[in-house]
């Protein structure tokens, strides 16, 4: 930047030459008095002088691509007896933008806009600009204050979503369609309004984990470009001070509300999830954290592998993920249920089973017995996996390291909630099973019943027992001698599921089943039941009456 200063007459003036990359022409009064505060600045920009738009915002927002230009000129009166006060400003000028490319830290992928931008009296007036981002295409149109917010705005900015499919790159692939408010002011925005998302997959970014931390045997790749969104869930939260500010250019969220609808997350082989619902959210988008969400998400379709088992999302009970504003996005509390099928055989039968016979038992009512295991999550989600967003450190540091040593302590009930948990980590440490399996969130339940020590148990023995003992048997063979899970793939599994609680509901009886034969189990009292079993294969009928102690 080349160009021509001077100070004469008590007023600063400058003027930058044609082919400088900024052409300024300043003329400031300095010192200031009554004949003397009015000052003078016009401003061009061209694409190459927009570049610099990374450090007036603090490298929030950059510009990467397109072409783009800045005309504008503010008049005013300046005060500097007492600091800086500008009064009777008069700000105008155009920015025009063609395909212009900007990438914010507050966006996971570059935003490409072209139209043109007026600035007037310290508002910028948006007629109507054209955008794109990751595939979708967004109107913009109103008006937003420059530096002060402004209430009751007839024409707030709009950011209108048009219908039609939008792909986050490594987070979200699916159909999107909304209306976002933009208000506060340009330098500190506040975003309000409906997104809607629907019909689509949401990617999780993965990112390796410590081995304490790490709750599948796989590992997982940490080379996509968004790993960075999940270590905020593995990383140490900070805590925000009152006296904190909002950070220029960090868009902050009001009242946004998110709707979700028929929407589908898998992370192999944990778990897969259909689900929907609505979360209004409000907070800073620099830090996950930060944000506070009030809604709720609910689970109609899935599964989830725990101890070698698949377990089916128990459509009968409402399975919600709960968020509020206290407890953070990132901590949301858990309420689902999920089922699955096991056979319990035993011992006399497998005694007498052999792999080398495809001979089919005539009392299977006997041999085998089909259990209904019940998984209940019930629990926020730092107290399932206690070590989200923390280390050990933390989690065990109790007393401040900076306070001196005292030969007597008070703890509250926070603290001795804190040792708790560090015991659990530390007791359970690099065996994730048995954490699981500890924890206050988990609840194993079995029809008919069973102790946990006997589902445990029976979770794993399935494959070891069973593999072995029924190999070359036909699928006819494994339904009649009760081995359903063996035989049945998950979606027929699924399907039994609803037709078996349709029937139940109907009849009011405490379960009903269809495989491996007919069953209908009523509860008569305290842990005892009356079964009724009808064996379509061998044409055998028989009444139970079984209590548990």
């Amino acid at each position: 930047i080349g160009g021509q200063f001077s100070y004469e007459g008590q007023r600063f003036q400058l003027v930058t030459n044609e082919n400088s990359l900024v052409f300024a022409s300043v003329d400031i009064p300095f010192p200031t008095y009554a004949d003397n505060d009015s000052f003078a600045i016009n401003l061009n920009l061209e694409t190459e002088a927009l570049q610099l738009v990374s450090v007036f915002t603090g490298e929030q927002v950059f510009l990467v691509g397109g072409e783009g230009e800045i005309d504008a000129q503010a008049t005013g009166n300046l005060d500097l007896s007492e600091g800086l006060f500008v009064s009777n400003l008069n700000a105008g000028g155009t920015i025009t933008l063609n395909e212009t490319i900007f990438q914010s830290a507050a966006l996971p992928q570059p935003l490409t806009v072209s139209g043109t931008v007026a600035i007037n009296d310290q508002v910028i007036n948006v007629e109507q600009i054209q955008g794109n981002f990751a595939d979708s295409t967004l109107n913009i149109a109103g008006i937003l204050p420059l530096f002060q917010p402004q209430t009751n705005l007839d024409n707030p900015l709009t950011v209108a979503i048009e219908k039609g499919q939008i792909n986050l790159e490594g987070l979200y692939q699916g159909l999107v369609d909304g209306q976002i408010i933009v208000t506060g002011a340009a330098i500190q925005p506040i975003l309000g309004g409906d997104v809607r998302i629907f019909n689509g997959k949401v990617l999780l970014p993965q990112v390796t984990l410590p081995e304490y931390e790490r709750v599948v045997s796989p590992s997982l790749d940490i080379s996509s470009p968004f790993a960075n969104v999940l270590e905020q869930w593995t990383t140490p939260r900070r805590s925000r001070q009152p006296q904190d500010q909002p950070k220029p250019f960090i868009p902050q969220l009001e009242n946004l509300n998110v709707s979700l609808a028929n929407l589908f997350v898998e992370v192999s082989p944990l778990f897969n999830f259909q689900f929907g619902g609505d979360v209004t959210v409000n907070g800073s988008l620099d830090n996950l954290s930060d944000l506070k969400p009030q809604g709720s998400i609910v689970i109609t379709q899935g599964n989830i592998n725990f101890l070698d088992t698949r377990f089916l999302i128990e459509r009968r009970h409402r399975n919600e993920i709960v968020f509020t504003p206290e407890q953070g996005l990132l901590n949301p509390t858990l309420d689902l249920q999920l089922r699955t099928i096991v056979s319990e055989v035993s011992n006399r039968a497998k005694q007498f089973r052999s792999a080398e016979t495809t001979e089919i038992p005539d009392d299977s009512l006997n041999k085998v017995q089909r259990i209904d295991i019940n998984l209940a999550l019930n629990g926020s989600l730092s107290q399932l996996i206690p070590t989200l967003g923390n280390n050990e450190s933390q989690i065990c540091q109790i007393q401040n390291p900076l306070e001196p040593i005292r030969t007597s302590a008070q703890l509250t009930d926070e603290d001795l909630e804190r040792v708790s948990t560090c015991l659990q980590i530390l007791a359970n440490q690099g065996n994730t099973d048995q954490q699981l399996l500890s924890n206050p969130v988990i609840k194993l339940t079995s029809s008919p019943p069973r102790s946990q020590g006997e589902i445990v148990s029976l979770l794993g023995e399935q494959l070891f027992v069973l593999a072995e003992a029924l190999q070359g048997q036909s699928t006819e063979q494994l339904i009649q001698f009760g081995i359903v899970q063996l035989a049945l793939p998950m979606v027929f599994q699924n399907l039994i599921y609803d037709v078996e609680t349709s029937i139940s509901e109907t009849i009011n009886s405490t379960d009903f089943r269809i495989v491996p034969f007919l069953e209908t189990i009523y509860e008569v009292e305290d842990k005892g039941y009356v079964r009724l079993s009808y064996d379509y294969a061998f044409n055998e009928f028989r009444v139970r009456y079984e209590k548990r102690f």
